[in-house]
């Protein structure tokens, strides 16, 4: 038989030949076996091994068990690395080697070389489910089998890890029935596996704790060696008390199988709650840093142990009972991981939601992606109190994403408290590996410091909670690791708290939060702690946006509530900067100090912008009460008018006065519509202090606020006492909107490039702000509607054009096209998001110093 199971699962069964695995006595016995079994036979012949004599049992017994643990520690850790390493893809050895085997039961044709494991374990069943061993030879075989059944297993957990690697929260992709019902058929091998008595001794044979070996060279350990052996023991023992013949699948992780433990009959038992016991697939704990650390992880996170007291305390994560190199045996949490809770129960909505083929289109007028704000006050305290707990601990996550969070929540409609608890801590020292080319998910929670090596401290699981606010929102991800935009459309306050929670230098988080950033890492003198007073400030945040948003976030509005806003003159903001205002109003009073100084000045930041805000749009209604009359009185309706009025109506000809009601209203309309839908909510002036990065900052406030008056002021007037002027008025007008756009944008990019520069990593480069892009190629069309309507206007003025309604027509249309449904509605949402981005920054580069440290400055944007 030219080929076997072994060379097909590894492909390298000369190599394993030279262990001895199996003798030619066993392989001779395996080719009497029945037809069911003749697949064992075939996996047995292609491995070559030593001849050994019968003198040698016990070390050749040990010689076999070294022999399977290196075929173990060796197999391939997913399908890409099987093909790149032992030179041929799964499914070509699979079907040449079981062409008439056992029926496909993996996952489909999506990964079907992944269809080995489960043909190995309906193989193992056969063998070890056949008639008794009745001799040495029989039983061999049936040891081998067990063996591969741990083989088997390890694979179905790659497989399924290899099938989870790129589902993240925020994406909350739909899992189709191939892939459900692959994951069910991955679990019912596992446990039909375990429930195999022979697989559970094997399993226990190949997990055992070995004796370290710098001790099992010493005839007697001395008294330097004695916490190291005493912990030897410790897990010894705890394994020797496992009942092997009872354990079951819990879940798969990523770089291991976690399994319900039980203790055997007449061991006392160590807790009220149940066990489980992770065993670390061993081709990743051969890993030196990963087997200490899994060594270690009863030591290290378990502070009850010296300490009885803590028990109490410490709450937030799981009791640990014992941990060897290979695996943990500890308590068993209640509920589901925060990714599951997540992406089962409160998924995107169905047109949002990718799928394999992608994303469903999206209507012109509707946001990219609507964010699930709603969820975050269920999310974010409960994992401040556990972070809080945990660092009081002295203790620090390092791994901190939402598969190692346990969540023990109520059903979604229930509005009962989450408690959340956290599993698996330490470092992942598999982040910056990557076997297959491609990132984990996993990966984007941890921080840069920890991708890079360095000691995790708690600065680190801040990062982590800020991304996993990005993920809890159901948002897609900025390739470059920056806030998604949906948090600067909706809400660039809470954007500015994520920003500060996810910059990659962890000096620099917390930066615009100093009554928090300060107290990271060491407790508040005045009994807060820096967790306490981070919720705070995120209840604050969240509070505002809720308020701003009238109590119904953007999530929660209906199609065409949020169309209407979109079309809307004013779209909402006046009225969303006064909620706004008031609740900060509102806050500050309720705030002990400093907070209360902090929150005075953008108290008057909120003032200033309200009352911007609701100049604009008073000027917009006087536009309107002022043309809308005229218009009707030139239609003939008896409107009685002043005589000084009416006198200059009658000077001027029918066709000037339809001109100038035509472009003044759509000019107005235009204008509120870009100030408000744009700029309402961004300053680069701070109350007492300068504009951000001086005269830029400076110039560029000036024409955002002036360019909110000047229309008012150039339409009323020309349509009240000389409607001839309105060419004229409508140079002006289309200037001072470019100058709004040149000097904006000019500013924008200053701020976006200086901080990118400094070494500001939440930050992109201008080029890869879309917002920004977008904005750029305004200036361009503006420029030439500028000399256009400026040349218009000469020509008409010196009566080289004739026309006035038609050019009046084209002006209107134009302006209402154009400018009002193309750029100011459907294109401000995106501009907007580029241009908060650059008032961030610029307040960011503000605060920091030079070098990159905080810099003692309070300069923001936004209030």
């Amino acid at each position: 038989m030219q080929f076997g199971i072994m060379e097909s699962v590894i492909s390298i069964a000369a190599d394993f030949g030279r262990h001895g695995l199996l003798t030619h006595e066993i392989r001779s016995r395996i080719g009497e076996l029945e037809n069911e079994v003749e697949a064992a036979g075939r996996m047995a012949t292609v491995l070559p091994g030593e001849r050994r004599d019968s003198a040698g049992d016990a070390g050749a017994r040990d010689h076999v068990e070294t022999g399977w643990r290196l075929v173990l520690e060796s197999a391939p850790l997913d399908s890409h690395s099987y093909g790149v390493t032992y030179g041929g893809p799964f499914e070509e050895v699979s079907a040449r080697v079981m062409p008439s085997g056992p029926a496909q039961t993996g996952p489909g044709p999506a990964r079907p070389g992944w269809e080995l494991p489960g043909r190995l374990t309906a193989l193992v069943h056969r063998v070890l489910t056949g008639r008794g061993p009745a001799s040495r030879a029989e039983r061999s075989v049936e040891q081998a089998a067990a063996r591969l059944g741990v083989l088997a297993l390890t694979l179905l957990t790659l497989q399924d890890a290899e099938a989870r690697q790129h589902l993240d929260i925020a994406t909350r992709v739909r899992v189709d029935r191939n892939a459900a019902k692959a994951l069910e058929e991955r679990e019912a091998h596992a446990n039909l596996l375990l429930s195999l008595p022979a697989v559970g001794e094997a399993l226990r044979i190949m997990y055992r704790p070995p004796l370290p070996e710098r001790l099992a060279h010493k005839p007697r350990p001395g008294e330097e060696d004695a916490e190291e052996y005493a912990s030897y023991e410790r897990s010894l023992e705890a394994w020797e008390d496992l009942d092997f013949g009872r354990m079951r699948l819990f879940r798969f992780g990523t770089t291991s199988v976690i399994l319900s433990a039980h203790l055997r009959d007449g061991v006392p038992s160590r807790s009220a709650h149940p066990l489980v016991l992770k065993c670390v697939l061993l081709p990743y704990a051969q890993v030196p840093a990963i087997s200490q650390a899994t060594f270690s992880y009863q030591q290290d996170y378990s502070p009850w142990t010296d300490s009885p007291d803590a028990k109490e305390s410490l709450t937030s994560t799981v009791e640990v009972y014992a941990s060897a190199c290979t695996w943990i045996l500890m308590e068993q949490a209640a509920g589901r991981t925060l990714h599951d809770v997540l992406t089962e129960d409160y998924p995107r909505p169905a047109d949002d939601r990718p799928t394999l083929e992608g994303v469903v289109p999206r209507p012109l007028l509707e946001p990219e992606v609507r964010p699930q704000f709603g969820l975050l006050p269920r999310v974010v305290p409960p994992l401040l109190k556990a972070l809080d707990e945990l660092h009081t601990a002295n203790l620090c996550h390092a791994d901190l994403n939402p598969r190692n969070i346990v969540v023990e929540a109520p059903p979604p409609g229930d509005a009962g408290e989450w408690r959340m608890r956290f599993i698996d801590l330490g470092r992942n020292h598999l982040q910056g590996r990557s076997f297959t080319g491609t990132q984990r998910m996993d990966e984007l929670y941890a921080a840069p410091e920890l991708r890079a090596g360095e000691k995790p401290d708690a600065h680190a699981d801040l990062y982590s909670l800020g991304q996993i606010i990005i993920g809890t929102c159901g948002i897609d991800r900025n390739p470059d690791g920056t806030a998604p935009d949906a948090f600067y459309a909706v809400t660039p306050t809470l954007a500015r708290l994520v920003e500060d929670l996810i910059d990659p230098a962890p000096e620099r988080r917390l930066l615009l939060f100093p009554e928090v950033g300060v107290l990271v890492g060491r407790h508040d003198p005045r009994g807060n702690s820096p967790h306490q007073r981070l919720q705070a400030v995120f209840e604050r945040e969240f509070e505002a946006l809720v308020t701003a948003e009238g109590g119904a976030l953007e999530d929660e509005q209906r199609r065409w509530v949020r169309a209407v806003r979109l079309l809307a003159p004013m779209a909402g903001s006046p009225r969303r900067q006064l909620r706004l205002g008031t609740c900060r109003r509102r806050q500050m009073v309720a705030s002990p100090e400093p907070e209360r100084r902090l929150l005075d000045r953008s108290v008057k930041q909120a003032d200033w912008l309200t009352a911007w805000s609701w100049l604009s749009g008073t000027m917009w209604l006087v536009c309107l009460v002022t043309v809308v009359p005229l218009s009707l009185h030139d239609l003939g309706v008896p409107i009685p008018l002043p005589d000084m009025i009416g006198a200059a109506q009658r000077a001027s000809t029918g066709a000037d006065r339809l001109a100038a009601r035509m472009t003044g209203l759509t000019f107005a309309l235009c204008a509120v519509k870009y100030y408000q839908s744009i700029y309402a909510g961004l300053s680069s002036r701070w109350p007492g202090k300068p504009p951000t990065l001086g005269r830029p900052g400076l110039v560029a406030e000036f024409w955002v606020r002036a360019n909110a008056l000047i229309v008012g002021l150039l339409v009323v007037p020309i349509n009240l006492f000389d409607p001839r002027m309105w060419t004229l008025g409508s140079a002006v007008g289309i200037t001072s909107a470019f100058c709004v756009n040149h000097f904006g944008y000019r500013y924008a990019l200053r701020g976006a490039a200086q901080a990118h520069e400094a070494g500001i990593g939440t930050v992109a480069q201008p080029k890869n702000i879309n917002g920004l892009s977008k904005y750029a190629m305004w200036g361009p069309s503006m420029l030439i509607y500028v000399v256009i309507v400026w040349s218009f206007s000469a020509l008409l003025v010196q009566g080289v054009l004739l026309d006035v309604i038609a050019y009046a027509c084209v002006v209107s249309g134009i302006n209402v096209g154009l400018f009002y449904v193309v750029k100011c509605s459907a294109g401000a949402r995106d501009v907007r998001i580029g241009l908060t981005r650059c008032y961030l920054a610029a307040e960011r580069l503000e605060a920091c110093s030079a070098d990159g440290r905080a810099a003692p400055s309070s300069a923001g944007s936004l209030p």
